[in-house]
């Protein structure tokens, strides 16, 4: 803590974990291959900090600012990331596999390549994110924003879709479509205007043909 207060900026390869650091600034440091498993980084604000191949098993991201942040092959196995912010982040290849990401922002971030194996995106935003490549198997995203979402080439075995706009999302395969509308088309009691959109939506596929 007293490195933060004078400034310091190269962090990499640093020895942080299992400590208390809710609130902190590190916005814009050298992190990359650092060890924070199970640190406290609740609150923090990371934005445009270098992450790239560090370690945050278990951390607790719960309510950070990661904006712009490079998290590179960064590891966030079962971490705790609920309501935060990845605004267009740089994920790729990251390990978010069992991870807890309830409302976290992922606006025109880069996941491609991410592995998100069983994590819980519900009512996360995804907006224009990349997921192309990415393996999202068993993973929830329940009530998830997901317009012009790319999933490319993206595994979806088993994921969990209910009260997501997917049909706005990008890169599906005929295949996978299919078997959104038959599991995950808004019923009767749905969100008006979501039921609406996706009523337009099918329209548009009838207008094409």
């Amino acid at each position: 803590l007293k490195l933060l207060e004078l400034g310091n900026k190269e962090w990499r390869s640093a020895q942080l974990q299992n400590l208390e650091l809710k609130g902190v600034n590190l916005s814009g440091v050298e992190l990359r291959y650092a060890n924070l498993k199970a640190t406290d980084l609740t609150d923090a604000r990371l934005v445009r900090a270098d992450w790239s191949g560090s370690n945050l098993h278990l951390a607790n991201l719960q309510n950070a600012d990661l904006t712009e942040a490079q998290l590179v092959e960064t590891i966030l196995l079962q971490a705790q990331l609920d309501s935060a912010l990845f605004r267009k982040a740089n994920l790729q290849a990251a390990t978010l596999e069992q991870a807890t990401a309830t409302n976290a922002v992922f606006v025109l971030a880069d996941l491609s390549d991410a592995l998100l194996l069983m994590t819980d995106l519900t009512g996360a935003d995804l907006t224009g994110a990349n997921l192309s490549g990415a393996n999202l198997e068993s993973a929830i995203l329940r009530d998830t924003r997901m317009a012009l979402t790319n999933f490319s080439e993206t595994n979806l075995r088993n994921a969990d879709f209910t009260g997501s706009n997917w049909w706005r999302a990008r890169g599906l395969t005929s295949e996978q479509i299919l078997e959104l509308r038959e599991k995950f088309a808004p019923q009767k009691g749905s969100d008006a205007s979501k039921l609406k959109d996706y009523q337009l939506w099918l329209n548009s596929l009838t207008t094409e043909k």
